[in-house]
C-alpha cells in the first residue's frame, strides 16, 4: 500500500511538473504585437506626444482617437488603469512608453509620482554622469543631468548603455502594457552642450570633439542595438533626436520634433524632408515615424495644415501641440477626421522634378481625395486634375468652406486636404438631410454627405442610380444570413415607448431567434438598427441609434456583444435619427451614415 502512494505520488508530482512546463511555453507572451496596427489604409495617420506622469479617465477617452500614442513610462505606475482602458477604447493603438536616453532628472526625491525614475536611478553609478574637465556634472535641460554614454563599472561590469536597455525591457516593455519604447535624445553630436568642453572618458581633460562624438555614438549605438537584442521583433523602437545613419537599422523610425525641425538641417525643409526619405530605407520595418509640429497658438491653423501635408505626403503619423517644453494637449482638428484612405502611389510635384524634395508645390492622391502643399515662401495657383470638394470645417472656415474647386490659391507653405465629390447610388436617404459617415472607429470619412431633388418631399426616403435618375426608396431591411446557413434573420429595432430590445427573428418563420438590450430598460424613446459588415472582419454587425435622444451609436454582434460604441454629436445634443450603412469607397466594408435632425 506504502508503495502504491508512493507511486501515486510521484505520478502526480511529474503531472503538475508538466502543467507547470507547459504554462511556461504555452502562456501569453508579454511582448505586444503590433503588426497589422500600422493601417496604410487609413489617412491621415494620427500620433500624440503626450507626456503628462498621470492621466485621468477622461483624458484616457481622448487619447484613444489618436492612432499612435507616446505616453510617460510613470503612466504605468501612475495610472495604469486609464493606460489600459485606452486599449478598451481603441484596441488597434500603438501606445509607445517615452524614457529619455541619456538624461536623468535630479529632483526627485520628493516627487511620488516618480517611481519608475527613481527606480532607474538607484541602477546609476555615480560615475557615469556626463562631466566637463573639472569633473562638474552637465544638463542639457531644466532640472536634469546628463549621462555619459561610454561610462563603465569595471568592478561590476556594468554601464548606463546595458543597465537602460535591460531596465526598458525588464521594467516597461514585459509589462505587456506598451507597444514599444520612445527613446528621446538620441543624438550623434553632442559637442554643443558646454561648447564642447566634454570629459568623455573621465580623465580629467577634455578631448577633442571628434573623439567625444565618436564614442558618444558608439554608446548610443549600444543602447539601441541591445534593446533590439531584448525586443526582437515584437516591439517597436522609435527615438527622437537625430536622423543619423548608424542608428536608424535598430529604430522603426524616428520623431522629427517642432517641425520643421530647426536642428535637423538647419529647418529647411526640402532637407528635412530627403532625410525622411534617406532613413526609411534604413530602418527596421515596420517603419513608423512621426512628425510632429508646435504652436502655442492652437487656432495656427496654418502652420498645423502645413506640417499636416508634409506627414500625408510622406506616410508619417502627425502630432501637433503647444511648444518642445509642453507636449500634453489633446488638440482636435476638422482634418483629422477626414477619412482620406489609402495613398494612390507617392507623393509628386506638380511644377517640375520631384527627386530630393525641392522646394515647389506638392501633390499626393488617395483613395478618397488628395492632399496639396505649397512648400514656396510666396502665394501659388494649384489647377486641379477634376472638381474637388474642400472640408466643411467648424475651425477655419475660409479655408475650410466645403466649397466645390477646379483649382486652389495656396499661401505661402500652406497645405489644404480636398476631397472627391462623394456619391452613393442605390442607397435610399431622407432627401435634403445631412449625413455624417463614420468607419466603425466612430473616425468621420465624411461630415456632411446629401442629395436632395425637388421632384419630391422634404425628408421624404429617396435614392439615385449611378444615371443620375432619382427615384423613391423604402428604409433597407435589417436581413441578413448571420449564421451563413441559408436561413435568413431579421433584425428589429424598438418602437417609441418600448423597452429599447433588439429582436432577431428568423426571417421565413418569424420566429424570436435572439433579444438583447441596446440601452438601459429606462430609455423608451426607440431604437433604430442597421446591418451588415461594417470592420471588415467578414461577419455582418447589428448598428443602433436612438429614434430619438442623445446621439449614442453601438456596434453589436450578432449575439448582443457590444464591440464599439461612441457618440457623434456632442452628449449634450437631443434630436431624431436616421441610420444608413453603404459602402461609399468600395472596398466592400460599410461605412455607417447617420443624419440628426
Amino acid at each position: 500500500m506504502k508503495k502504491l502512494l508512493k507511486n501515486i505520488k510521484r505520478k502526480n508530482s511529474l503531472f503538475l511538473l508538466v502543467i507547470i512546463i507547459s504554462a511556461f511555453f504555452f502562456l501569453p507572451s508579454p511582448a505586444s504585437a503590433f503588426f497589422g496596427k500600422v493601417k496604410e489604409d487609413k489617412n491621415p495617420k494620427l500620433a500624440n506626444y503626450f507626456l503628462k506622469w498621470e492621466i485621468s479617465e477622461e483624458e484616457a477617452k481622448e487619447l484613444a482617437r489618436w492612432d499612435l500614442l507616446v505616453l510617460d513610462m510613470e503612466v504605468q505606475e501612475n495610472s495604469r488603469d486609464n493606460l489600459k482602458k485606452i486599449r478598451e477604447h481603441n484596441p488597434d493603438i500603438i501606445i509607445l512608453a517615452y524614457i529619455s536616453s541619456s538624461e536623468m532628472r535630479y529632483d526627485i526625491a520628493g516627487m511620488k509620482n516618480a517611481k519608475m525614475r527613481k527606480k532607474l536611478l538607484a541602477k546609476i553609478n555615480g560615475n557615469w554622469w556626463l562631466t566637463n574637465n573639472q569633473g562638474w556634472r552637465l544638463s542639457a535641460w531644466p532640472n536634469t543631468y546628463m549621462l555619459n554614454m561610454v561610462s563603465e563599472d569595471p568592478a561590476k561590469g556594468a554601464s548606463w548603455n546595458a543597465i537602460l536597455p535591460n531596465f526598458v525591457y525588464r521594467e516597461i516593455l514585459s509589462t505587456g502594457l506598451w507597444d514599444g519604447v520612445f527613446y528621446d535624445n538620441i543624438w550623434h553630436d553632442i559637442t554643443w552642450l558646454n561648447e564642447g568642453n566634454i570629459d568623455i572618458d573621465r580623465d580629467g581633460a577634455a578631448e577633442t570633439k571628434e573623439e567625444i562624438n565618436e564614442k558618444w555614438i558608439a554608446g548610443v549605438k549600444k543602447i539601441l542595438s541591445l534593446t533590439r537584442d531584448f525586443a526582437g521583433n515584437d516591439f517597436i523602437i522609435m527615438g527622437n533626436g537625430s536622423s543619423y545613419g548608424g542608428y536608424q537599422p535598430y529604430l522603426n523610425g524616428i520623431m522629427f520634433e517642432n517641425f520643421p525641425t530647426p536642428w535637423e538641417s538647419g529647418g529647411v525643409w526640402s532637407d528635412i524632408m530627403q532625410s525622411y526619405a534617406r532613413i526609411k530605407e534604413l530602418n527596421f520595418k515596420p517603419n513608423i515615424h512621426i512628425i510632429n509640429s508646435n504652436s502655442q497658438k492652437r487656432d495656427n491653423y496654418l502652420k498645423m495644415r502645413s506640417a499636416l501635408a508634409s506627414a500625408l505626403l510622406t506616410d508619417a503619423y502627425f502630432s501637433f501641440d503647444y511648444d518642445i517644453s509642453n507636449h500634453s494637449q489633446t488638440w482636435w482638428y476638422d482634418e483629422y477626421g477626414v477619412g482620406l484612405g489609402a495613398a494612390k502611389g507617392e507623393a509628386v510635384r506638380i511644377d517640375g522634378p520631384s527627386a530630393d524634395y525641392p522646394q515647389g508645390l506638392w501633390s499626393r492622391g488617395f483613395q478618397n481625395g488628395a492632399v496639396y502643399l505649397n512648400s514656396y515662401f510666396e502665394e501659388a495657383r494649384v489647377g486641379l486634375p477634376y472638381q474637388m470638394e474642400k472640408i466643411n470645417g467648424e475651425q477655419d472656415k475660409v479655408v475650410n468652406d466645403g466649397g466645390l474647386v477646379s483649382y486652389l490659391i495656396l499661401g505661402p507653405t500652406d497645405g489644404i486636404i480636398l476631397r472627391d465629390i462623394l456619391k452613393i447610388y442605390g442607397v435610399g436617404l431622407l432627401n435634403g438631410k445631412s449625413y455624417k459617415v463614420f468607419d466603425s472607429h466612430g473616425r468621420i470619412a465624411y461630415d456632411d454627405y446629401s442629395f436632395k431633388s425637388d421632384s419630391y418631399l422634404a425628408g421624404e426616403r429617396i435614392k439615385e442610380n449611378s444615371q443620375g435618375e432619382v427615384s423613391k426608396a423604402q428604409a433597407e431591411a435589417s436581413t441578413v444570413d448571420f449564421k451563413n446557413d441559408g436561413a435568413i434573420e431579421r433584425v428589429a429595432g424598438a418602437a417609441f415607448g418600448q423597452k429599447s430590445l433588439i429582436n432577431i427573428f428568423n426571417n421565413k418563420a418569424n420566429k424570436l431567434v435572439g433579444i438583447f438590450s441596446a440601452y438601459p430598460a429606462k430609455f423608451v424613446c426607440g431604437v433604430k438598427t442597421a446591418v451588415g459588415d461594417v470592420d471588415g472582419d467578414g461577419e455582418a454587425e447589428i448598428v443602433t441609434v436612438p429614434a430619438y435622444g442623445g446621439a449614442h451609436l453601438k456596434i453589436f454582434t450578432p449575439y448582443g456583444g457590444l464591440k464599439k460604441e461612441f457618440f457623434f454629436r456632442d452628449k449634450s445634443f437631443r434630436g431624431k435619427y436616421d441610420l444608413v450603412l453603404a459602402d461609399t469607397n468600395g472596398d466592400k466594408v460599410k461605412e455607417i451614415l447617420v443624419a440628426s435632425y
